[in-house]
């Protein structure tokens, strides 16, 4: 018999809180930009479980939630940054729709997919200035 044991695949809940604990880590001074970017794409890369826990195994434990309004910052940085990650997928399919036509084309056409994904980060940036209704009711 093999020695070899199957890992999990790792799910984006799982790297969605990584990047929590990364981002933690980095405002906490555990990490430098430069290491919090490279283990921001290893996680984002990972394909199993393991390789998300070897990027934060030498990272101190995230400090617990200890109030209603911490947790609910916490949610919302989770929320914020997964619009980001769709941010990135639409952005990939943009400029893969982009590339085709441009193969197609013989040559580079005019950049189209620059206007939708820059107006779409715009929103993204805004939403962080303007509160949202739920906040605006408590």
């Amino acid at each position: 018999m093999s020695d070899y044991l199957p890992t999990r695949r790792a799910t984006d809940a799982e790297r969605l809180d990584a990047t929590l604990h990364l981002t933690d880590a980095l405002a906490r001074g555990a990490l430098s930009g430069e290491e919090y970017n490279d283990r921001i794409e290893d996680v984002n890369s990972a394909q199993s479980i393991d390789q998300i826990t070897a990027t934060l195994i030498d990272l101190p434990p995230l400090l617990p939630a200890t109030t209603a309004s911490e947790k609910r910052k916490r949610d919302e940085l989770r929320e914020w940054l997964r619009e980001w990650q769709y941010w990135l997928g639409g952005s990939v399919l943009m400029v893969g729709i982009w590339g085709v036509q441009s193969l197609m084309d013989g040559s580079a056409i005019k950049f189209w997919p620059g206007l939708p994904i820059g107006i779409w980060a715009l929103v993204l940036i805004a939403c962080v200035f303007w509160p949202s209704e739920e906040h605006e009711s408590s």
